[in-house]
């Protein structure tokens, strides 16, 4: 099915992001694209240290308005190749992030991403398949360099006693059963299998965006608006590290 987070308000991509680390959870196959993005927001190393396959804007992305034109084109074939490495990877759930925006602006290929989203069987591409990694994983890693200690401690093995006991001792004790655990799942998370049996159903489709295409709107089986009623920015407050980004 396909999910349409729209509006103004806070909570877009936060929403999409929640349903990824569920999806991960239960060892489904996550593959994110973040359009209009730095690639510097603190969801994506947990993500990627979870198994989700990021593509994410190079750190130094300016805002569209910011942009000249050739800077403007440059993000667009990075967008482009973005999303095609991210379709030719079998998945899940797909997160296109800021899709709303991007084919607004006329920085991604929408023909290429609408006709994926409304094609009702997988319609993945050939190219990148062999190779199913996904792109900017260590300039990811890298942008948030000066936060290594908080990285570290959303990286923490899930089988380290002190970082989180009261959630791991019931799963440390289920992983003793001959069942296989989630964390057993996560162990097998590193490479996709790009095998034919798992491109034979079309995943889990989540847009984001302030202002949806009139298609999107028409393709959505789920429907959310973040109405934003109040917002720090009013007062001055600027985007805060952990909260915004």
């Amino acid at each position: 099915m396909i999910h349409l987070y729209y509006g103004d308000g806070k909570g877009k991509t936060t929403a999409a992001m929640g349903l990824a680390l569920r999806a991960l959870g239960h060892g489904m196959k996550v593959v994110v694209v973040q359009f209009l993005k730095n690639g510097k927001s603190g969801e994506l190393i947990p993500l990627v240290e979870l198994g989700a396959k990021v593509f994410s804007g190079k750190p130094q992305t300016k805002f569209f308005r910011e942009m000249s034109e050739a800077e403007r084109e440059e993000a667009r074939q990075v967008n482009n190749e973005n999303l095609r490495k991210a379709l030719s990877i079998p998945c899940d759930l797909l997160i296109l992030d800021e899709a709303c925006a991007a084919c607004r602006l006329g920085m991604v290929d929408e023909d290429l991403l609408r006709s994926y989203v409304e094609h009702d069987a997988p319609l993945l591409l050939e190219s990148n398949l062999e190779k199913p990694i996904a792109l900017n994983q260590k300039e990811i890693k890298h942008s948030v360099s000066q936060d290594a200690s908080k990285a570290r401690h959303l990286k923490s093995d899930f089988r380290e006693e002190p970082i989180c006991s009261s959630y791991c001792a019931p799963m440390r004790q289920a992983r003793m059963s001959e069942k296989p655990t989630l964390l057993d799942k996560m162990d097998g998370q590193k490479n996709f299998d790009t095998s034919e049996e798992t491109r034979s159903a079309k995943p889990e489709i989540v847009l984001t965006g302030r202002e949806p295409l009139d298609w999107m709107v028409a393709s959505a089986d789920y429907i959310t608006e973040m109405r934003s009623i109040r917002h720090p920015y009013e007062k001055g407050v600027r985007a805060r590290v952990g909260i915004e980004f």
